[in-house]
């Protein structure tokens, strides 16, 4: 079985957040599936009185869905890249990725609760401003957003991760350990987000 977190030919650190790789082989039939239930879906809504109405409608919607997220996940296949020169972060398959130098990160964190984990970014102040600035509008307005409630400027939740966060976070101060020496970089364990913000 593949590894969500997997070590290519270039040292990185890639999470993804599916568990298996996307099958090319496999898309024309998940699309296949998915185009039959839309139109017995449709058929449902068109033809079929009563209850089964609804039942049309969750069809498709649902599988209109999957007709949308079959090919993106051709696109948006890794959530978090880690090299020796950058991070890389792709939380949004409508949104371009994230990249932060390691130069411009200030602390990475892994608030651990009961229930959930999230591991954050956050920026150094003087690379933050600059940073936004390179965003597009969308992409800003969210981040900041996020500041504002959560002091990080990424925050990944491992309710959309297969694997542990713990090992991601723990693998990222082992394997980069020079360039959190070298910028400065905060790595913690905390649960202060939830007593802030639960």
């Amino acid at each position: 079985m593949h590894s969500s977190f997997r070590l290519d030919t270039n040292h990185d650190l890639s999470v993804s957040p599916w568990g298996l790789p996307v099958k090319r082989r496999k898309l024309p039939f998940n699309i296949a599936v998915s185009l039959f239930a839309v139109m017995a879906g449709l058929w449902m809504i068109t033809t079929v009185k009563g209850p089964d109405v609804f039942a049309g409608w969750l069809a498709l919607v649902f599988f209109s869905l999957g007709l949308i997220v079959f090919p993106l996940q051709l696109r948006w296949q890794t959530l978090l890249l880690v090299n020796e020169q950058k991070i890389r972060v792709h939380t949004n398959p409508f949104l371009r990725p994230l990249t932060f130098s390691w130069s411009e990160i200030a602390s990475i964190t892994l608030f651990e609760g009961k229930r959930h984990v999230y591991l954050g970014l956050a920026l150094s102040p003087d690379a933050l401003h600059p940073f936004l600035l390179r965003q597009p509008l969308l992409t800003r307005k969210l981040i900041e957003r996020r500041i504002m409630r959560f002091q990080q400027v990424v925050l990944l939740s491992q309710r959309f991760l297969p694997n542990s966060l713990r090992l991601a976070y723990t693998n990222i101060q082992e394997r980069y350990q020079p360039q959190i020496v070298q910028y400065h970089v905060t790595c913690e364990s905390s649960n202060a987000f939830w007593e802030t913000f639960n």
